[in-house]
This record gives structure tokens, C-alpha cells and sequence, in this order.
């Protein structure tokens, strides 16, 4: 058949195409179908973002009960709050954006279905045939069809080619109007289910409005670029993106470079690790480097302020030269950063001031990291010296190095510093007069845990009548006299939030014997042969003034990292490894929310002799060269018991397969916070490995289900049959070995 002849297609058309076919073109339900689509985008979105929200809610209201109220942490708190707002979150994101036109689009969508059922539904309700031909119910069949003929060369299709208001139902109404008058069977149908075909239950039709064909194939075909080409390659780039991340937000680019640098001889002191930090790929788009921006001329002023403290020295920096402009930058920031530099006073650093921000916000994020890779580095010398150890991959003193690397980020100070920077307000000055005051310690306050035992503690029971001083006498007040009373009240809120115990308790490592387990008990066997399924228990105690009770509704004890842009969220970080090979073993970070409270009581030393120096002397500034300490008579430090206290404890069970040959082996046990300093504990473990144990098999003469429980006991062994707890199955429990 020649073009043009075929069914579908009219020459007469000016090219247009017009269907020939019963097939309908359904204005209504291709609105119902988009506005489907749109709902199956809507409803899920929604619920998830009302799921977050609600979430965030619980989660806000438990951190507002456990948050630090210092003001540096207030002041923080304030700035998130206004940035974190609910209105702001959902203007600044772009999904949210989409789901509200999505959710206009669908309303107008409905809205227009509707319109267009009920304007079909009243077409159906007031069809008249009379009314349509357009001739009086008294007509007979002659002028029925002189009215029929004269309304289908008005409304025929070919008729109206060039009418933009013309609407092919009316054409159809005008045949079934006719068919009604005309035939019996139409009109029988038409009375019965009013519709003169009969019964309408399933319609079939293409769910496309009409407009889409009398257009033409453009809209067909931008719907087809967009269904097969545009949403798929969307899906196919988002795929390809979150292929290049190992978590969620650390790239694989970034663990290959940890891994290379880490790997390295030369990264063996701590100065390298704020540089390996700086030089991850996410702060390449996210603190870009643009001298244009006098970033570069920042830069130099940060050095030529670093470099006459000692605290940074950019030509001993062993600088990993990788092309990235941002890993200089980075490095200086980190390290002014870590000497508390301001970075307001400097000329030109709001760039470096922000840059700092982002570089804070991802301590939590490659951390991680940096610890996972540290503790999975092949160890090619250990595998090929030594056979037997329990780990051939992985340095637990980088490890160590990398957390600490957290705790110097939320203080912003060195591991090498005095741990009282930690305090607020706390600087150089402060330091030196707390080291050379000996009133109440022999060699000065030098240590957090002298501050709480001879400074804070005694003024804490003094105010609650439990010591021998008198309530006015504050050591504190008298120590650091300096400082006005909100920053007094900062330090005793670091205080109650700090730490005041850590007691890590290690279970002597054991095995699992199946064969002696039960139900009920396990039956754990502490010799430990070669290649055995090794289990270590390990838990953390943690006890502080404001612990959480999570009976009370306390929240989560968060701590406090007054210079940290975000609210940190404490973490402990277990190391298990080989302390001769320095070999990790298995390395393993617990949230303190997964902390269960226990009540234990609190053992309080008091000094019997020691005498607070008169009022008058606490007036005086002569006293700050450190020679008063001989005025008072020290006494010997008795130990009580005081209240009960709440104990966060972490517990943990790592398993790990025994060497293959055996020997004697020592195991050591890290446990770091990765917010504080100076809490760092280890246990070192000495295992014997004896000779693997070889499986016996039991022979039998004969079946034992022939005998009677008489006959049976009476055939067994007096070995098998003894009644200790040994052979009863009963638990041993094994030694367990701590260090506070």
C-alpha cells in the first residue's frame, strides 16, 4: 500500500494524523495516572522527612538535658540553633524545594481530574438524544435523519481541521443520540445501564489527554527522552557517586591515600597526622585554595606567626607532595588551630576562619578513617618474620596517634601540653600559676586529677558540709583569683562532665568448649591452645559527677569541646594488640550512648592535717612564687566511702583466632576517649599458648542404648562420671585484671 493510503492517514489531513481506530484518548485518567506517579514520590518522601523530624526532635530534647551550659558551649548552641532551624533547613535544601511543587503539581492535578469526572458525570446525567439532534421528542424517523445528517456534516472530524475549538466528543454523542432513536437495541440499552453500547464496567483507552496527540509527536518525544534517556543517566551518575564512597561521606580516593601515607616509615610522630588530615579529598571542593582570594598571603602571615612560637616549623614538615593545592593550607590551619592562634586579629583570614569550620566539622567523619586504615596496613616484615603472632597488619602506635589527633581537634591543644588547657579560660599563664602553687600538692598542680583531688572536690564537699574546711574557704577561688566568677563557673561545669574515674577491666582471654556447654552455661576453658577462637571481655567504667541515668531522663552526658563549631558526641576507642610486634589486633569505637548505668560506690581520700590558709592570706599576692607551700602541715590521706555514684560502662568482646604455634605472647589493651586527654589506660596481658589440641574421637564397643541408667553409670569411667563443677558443665570464671 502506497503512503498515504493507508488506514490512519488522510491526504486531505495537510500531514496531520488522525486516528481511525475505537481506540479513546481519556483526558481524566491520564491525570489520574500522572497525579499516581507524583504520589508515589510524595507520600514516601514525606513520611520519611516527617520520620527525621520527629527523630531529631527526641534526639535534641535528650541532648538539651546533657549538654555542657558553659558559656563558650552556650554561645555555640545558640549560633546552631539559629542556623538549624526548622524554616531554614527547608528553604536551603533543594529536595525539599521539589517536594513541595511536587506535592502542588499533585494538587492541581486533582483538582483538574475532578473537574473533569464531574463535567463527563453531568454529560452523562442530562444526555438527551432529542436535545443533541436537535429535534422535538415527537419527531419521527424522517426528520431524525435529515437533523442527523445536517449536525454530522457540522461536527464530522474532516470538517473541522482547522477548528482549535472543536471536540470529537460531541461527534460521538451525535452517533449515540442517533442509534438511541434508531435502534431498539440501543435504545433498550440506553434505558437500562444509559448507555446505548450496554454495560460499561472495564473502559479501555490510552491515558494521554488529547492535547498530546493533537500536538503531535513532540511531547511524545521529549516524554521519551526523559523516561529512557534523562532518568536513567541521573540514576546511573548517583550510582556511580556512591560507588566512590566507603561510608557516607569518606570516598575510596581518600582511604587509598590515607593508606599510602600512612604505610610510609617517615609518618611515625604526631606532627604528621594534622597534615594527613588536612590532605583528604573532601576538603578539596570544600576549602578550596584561591590566592586570587589572598589565601596564599593568609597563609604567610599564619607562618610568620607560627614559626617564632616553636610550635610549627614549616621546614621540618615532611611535607607528602601530592599536587593538592589545598594540603599546604590545610596543615597551617590545623597547626595555628592547635596554638590556639585567633584568627580574627589577622588581616585577610575569613576564608581560613571558615576553612577552619569545615575542617572541624569532619573530625567524627575521617577519624574513623584514618583509625581503620592505621589498623589494616599490611605488615610485609612481621608476615615474613614471624609466623606465629596473632596479627601480621596494622600499627597500634598510629592507631593510638590517630585518636589522639581527635582529642588535640576538640581541645585544640597538643598531647605534650599540660592537660589543664583543657579547662576553659585556661592558658600558659594559668598553667604556671597552678604548677607553682604547692599549698595542697607537693609538686604543684600539674594534672587534671590533681585540680579535682586537692582543688575542686574539696570545695565541693565543703559547700555541702561534708569536709573538715569551712564553706567560705574556696581553693579554687583562692587559686586562680584571676578569673572572674562566669569563668569560675565554666571551669566547675567542665568539671562535672570530665571524667572523674576510668577503670578498664580485662578478663583473662578464654575458649568457648562446646562440648562442655549447655543451654544454660557456657563452660569457658582459660587455656588457650594453637588456632583456638579466642574471647577477650573487656568494659570501661566511667564515672563523672553528672553521669546518665537513664531512669531520670538525664540524656546522653555530652562533653565539652567549647572550640568545636557542632555538638561532639563522646566515643571510647578499644585497641586490642601485640605489644612486641606492635601488630593490631582488632580495634573497635563504642558511643557512650550504647553506655549501661550502674550504681557503685564512690571512694573519697581526705587529707587529715592539712590546713587552708587564712583569710587573709587569700588576699595577698605575694604568694605566687611557690614558697607558701612550707607554711602548712601536710597530712597522711585516709581513704572513705562516700555516696553512690552512677558508671557509665562500655562493654566489649573481641575474638580473635590464637597464633599456630606456641609460646608465650603479650597482648596489650588500649581504651581512649576520643574528646578528653589524659585518660588514656592499658592493660598488658602475658598468654601462654600451649600446643593445639587435637580432637579424640570416642570409641565405642558397644551401643549405649541398650543399657539401663543403672548399667549405663555403672559403665562409665569414674573420670566421666564424677560429679565436680568441671564435668557438670559449670562456668569458670576466669581472672579479670584492671588499671585505673
Amino acid at each position: 500500500m502506497p503512503f498515504g493510503q493507508e488506514e490512519g492517514y488522510d491526504a486531505s489531513s495537510r500531514g496531520k494524523y488522525r486516528s481511525r481506530s475505537d481506540m479513546q484518548y481519556d483526558s481524566s485518567s491520564s491525570l489520574i495516572f500522572m497525579a499516581c506517579l507524583l504520589l508515589m514520590y510524595c507520600v514516601p518522601a514525606s513520611l520519611q522527612r516527617w520520620w527525621r523530624w520527629r527523630r531529631n526532635r527526641v534526639q535534641e530534647a535528650a541532648a538539651a538535658r546533657g549538654r555542657c551550659h558553659c558559656s563558650g558551649c552556650s554561645a555555640r548552641h545558640a549560633r546552631e540553633h539559629v542556623k538549624a532551624s526548622a524554616w531554614r533547613r527547608a528553604f536551603r535544601r533543594p529536595s525539599n524545594w521539589m517536594l513541595a511543587l511536587a506535592w502542588l503539581a499533585l494538587a492541581v492535578l486533582l483538582v483538574a481530574a475532578a473537574r473533569s469526572s464531574s463535567l463527563e458525570r453531568e454529560r452523562a446525567a442530562h444526555f438527551d438524544p432529542y436535545e443533541v439532534l436537535g429535534v422535538s421528542a415527537y419527531a419521527g424517523k424522517e426528520e431524525i435523519s435529515r437533523a442527523y445528517r445536517r449536525r454530522s456534516l457540522e461536527l464530522h472530524p474532516d470538517k473541522n481541521l482547522d477548528n482549535p475549538n472543536y471536540r470529537p466528543q460531541d461527534f460521538v454523542r451525535l452517533n449515540q443520540a442517533y442509534r438511541v432513536l434508531t435502534d431498539p437495541v440501543a435504545a433498550e440499552n440506553y434505558q437500562r445501564y444509559g448507555n446505548p453500547d450496554g454495560f460499561q464496567g472495564t473502559k479501555y483507552g490510552i491515558a494521554l489527554p488529547l492535547w498530546v496527540v493533537e500536538r503531535g509527536n513532540v511531547v511524545l518525544l521529549v516524554y521519551g527522552v526523559l523516561m529512557i534517556a534523562v532518568f536513567p543517566a541521573l540514576v546511573g551518575i548517583w550510582w556511580r557517586r556512591r560507588l566512590q564512597l566507603v561510608t557516607d561521606h569518606v570516598s575510596r580516593n581518600t582511604y587509598q591515600l590515607f593508606a599510602e601515607l600512612l604505610a610510609s616509615p617517615s609518618v611515625v610522630k604526631f606532627r604528621n597526622y594534622p597534615e594527613l588530615y588536612g590532605a583528604a579529598l573532601e576538603f578539596e571542593k570544600r576549602t578550596p585554595f584561591a590566592p586570587e582570594l589572598g589565601d596564599g598571603e593568609a597563609v604567610s602571615r599564619l607562618l610568620q606567626v607560627l614559626q617564632p612560637l616553636g610550635r610549627f616549623d614549616y621546614q621540618q614538615q615532611k611535607l607528602f607532595n601530592r599536587g593538592l593545592p589545598h594540603f599546604t593550607m590545610n596543615n597551617v590551619i590545623l597547626n595555628a588551630y592547635l596554638a590556639r592562634l585567633d584568627f580574627t586579629s589577622l588581616a585577610g583570614a575569613e576564608r581560613l576562619q571558615r576553612h577552619l569550620e569545615v575542617l572541624l566539622r569532619h573530625v567524627d567523619l575521617l577519624i574513623p578513617a584514618m583509625v581503620d586504615v592505621a589498623g589494616a596496613v599490611p605488615r610485609v616484615e612481621v608476615a615474613a618474620k614471624h609466623q606465629g603472632v596473632f596479627s601480621r597488619g596494622g600499627y597500634v602506635d598510629r592507631v593510638i596517634r590517630a585518636v589522639q589527633l581527635s582529642q588535640s581537634l576538640c581541645q585544640a591543644m597538643l598531647p605534650t601540653d599540660s592537660e589543664l588547657l583543657q579547662l576553659p579560660g585556661f592558658g600558659a599563664s594559668e598553667v604556671k600559676v597552678c604548677a607553682a602553687n604547692k599549698r595542697w600538692c607537693a609538686g604543684g598542680v600539674r594534672t587534671l586529677a590533681d585540680f579535682r583531688q586537692h582543688v575542686w572536690e574539696v570545695d565541693r564537699r565543703a559547700v555541702r558540709g561534708e569536709a573538715r574546711e569551712e564553706a567560705s574557704a574556696s581553693r579554687m577561688r583562692y587559686l586562680l583569683r584571676m578569673m572572674s566568677d562566669a569563668q569560675l563557673a565554666d571551669i566547675d561545669q567542665f568539671m562535672r562532665r570530665y571524667p572523674r574515674a576510668v577503670r578498664l577491666e580485662v578478663v583473662q582471654p578464654y575458649v568457648i568448649d562446646n562440648d562442655r556447654s549447655d543451654d544454660q552455661h557456657e563452660y569457658r576453658d582459660t587455656g588457650i591452645h594453637a588456632l583456638d577462637t579466642v574471647t577477650l571481655e573487656v568494659r570501661i567504667g566511667i564515672e563523672r559527677e553528672e553521669s546518665v541515668d537513664p531512669a531520670s531522663g538525664s540524656g546522653e552526658c555530652r562533653p565539652c569541646c567549647r572550640r568545636l563549631p557542632y555538638e561532639k558526641r563522646e566515643a571510647w576507642w578499644l585497641v586490642l594488640g601485640d605489644a612486641k610486634l606492635n601488630a593490631v589486633v582488632h580495634v573497635k569505637r563504642l558511643p557512650l550512648s550504647q553506655a549501661v548505668v550502674r550504681k557503685r560506690a564512690r571512694m573519697v581520700r581526705d587529707s587529715v592535717g592539712s590546713v587552708d590558709p587564712p583569710e587573709s592570706s587569700k588576699e595577698s599576692d605575694d604568694d605566687d612564687d611557690g614558697d607558701d607551700g612550707d607554711d602548712e602541715m601536710e597530712g597522711e590521706e585516709v581513704e572513705r566511702a562516700a555516696d553512690d555514684v552512677c558508671e557509665e560502662v562500655l562493654e566489649h568482646k573481641f575474638q580473635f583466632y590464637a597464633p599456630p604455634q606456641p609460646g608465650a605472647y603479650k597482648l596489650v589493651v588500649h581504651a581512649l576517649p576520643d574528646c578528653y586527654l589524659g585518660l588514656n589506660r592499658h592493660v598488658v596481658l602475658d598468654i601462654d599458648v600451649q600446643e593445639r589440641k587435637l580432637p579424640q574421637p570416642e570409641t565405642r564397643y558397644f551401643d549405649p542404648s541398650d543399657l539401663s541408667d543403672e548399667e549405663e553409670g555403672a559403665a562409665m569411667p569414674a573420670h566421666e562420671s564424677s560429679s565436680d563443677s568441671e564435668a557438670e558443665g559449670v562456668p569458670r570464671e576466669p581472672e579479670s585484671i584492671a588499671a585505673e
